[in-house]
């Protein structure tokens, strides 16, 4: 029998005064805990321990769709998490976990941040270092996100990973203009996806023959023009962001785009943030926004149903 262990940071803490609760994912009971035996809303870490797995290979299975649903769940509850590398945090030496087993009985294993998958055995025992928040939210749709997005999507969608990686990165970042950054980046990155489409495509190619063929301006003139006309088959960002609205079937958002990009750029153009300056209403604009635009993309992916709660998130 294997176990799985999911250890990953969380942006915000989970409002769960118990120091342990479960629930249920593809049928095996997920324990969740923090790092200590303190309540879960005094941890900035979370940990999902899996028992009785059949094999090595169904807990690889289960963990990788664990992991998805626990990065796209913090994105549609605007949470924030890093789910890690699955590399160890704190550990100990060969030697030393060598000489414990044999004076105690004890299986040492170094404390991941991310997955770690191993024997479920009685004797196994993990390294690791104690965490507390003060600021915590409401459990309850994180954890039912976790548990219903696997029957709605195969997890294979790149652009869906996409958007996972880069609001999870948004939303756990305190610091205000940071969040303004790369929530507006993301929607920009996901935006750069979208294309002209083929009649479009047709026109800029006429466009080109037609200034290649026009006598009366010179070959350098002529030449400009044709290098201009050749960048435009790479949409623009905004381009890019208005058909991403259009597809999505909210294209009225281009003007609340718009004022916040405006807004953007008088902070970023500026080069650096201005000293005394409160960019708290701006982030939360621009997180919002780009939350919602990017989540509506994130229901097209999965495949699944609209929600109601996304309304929160329309400025």
């Amino acid at each position: 029998m294997y176990r799985i262990r999911f250890r990953f940071k969380i942006g915000i803490p989970l409002t769960i005064n118990e120091p342990s609760t479960e629930f249920v994912f593809f049928n095996y009971t997920v324990k969740v805990s923090g790092e200590t035996d303190k309540n879960i809303s005094q941890s900035t870490w979370l940990i999902f321990n899996i028992h009785g797995l059949p094999s090595y290979d169904e807990a690889v299975i289960i963990s990788k769709k664990l992991k998805k649903a626990v990065e796209y769940s913090s994105v549609f509850n605007r949470i924030g998490v890093v789910s890690g590398l699955d590399l160890p945090t704190s550990g100990l030496a060969p030697a030393i976990k060598e000489q414990i087993k044999t004076d105690h009985g004890f299986e040492t294993r170094d404390n991941i941040h991310g997955i770690d998958i191993f024997e479920d055995k009685k004797e196994v025992r993990i390294i690791q270092f104690n965490g507390t928040g003060t600021v915590t939210i409401n459990p309850v749709s994180f954890f039912e996100d976790i548990q219903n997005l696997p029957s709605n999507t195969d997890f294979k969608s790149n652009s869906a990973d996409e958007i996972a990686i880069l609001m999870n990165y948004a939303l756990f970042n305190s610091d205000p203009v940071a969040k303004i950054v790369f929530s507006i980046s993301a929607v920009e990155q996901i935006g750069q996806k979208e294309d002209w489409t083929e009649i479009q495509k047709c026109k800029i190619t006429e466009l080109i023959k037609f200034v290649n063929d026009d006598a009366t301006i010179s070959q350098p003139e002529r030449d400009e023009l044709i290098e201009s006309l050749n960048r435009t088959f790479k949409i623009s960002l905004r381009g890019g962001v208005k058909k991403l609205l259009a597809q999505l079937n909210i294209p009225h958002l281009i003007k609340n785009w718009d004022a916040l990009y405006s807004k953007r750029s008088e902070l970023v153009h500026g080069l650096a943030p201005k000293a005394g300056v409160d960019y708290s209403e701006l982030s939360h604009m621009a997180v919002s926004l780009c939350g919602f635009i990017l989540l509506k993309k994130l229901e097209a992916e999965l495949k699944i149903q609209p929600r109601a709660k996304y309304d929160r998130y329309i400025v």
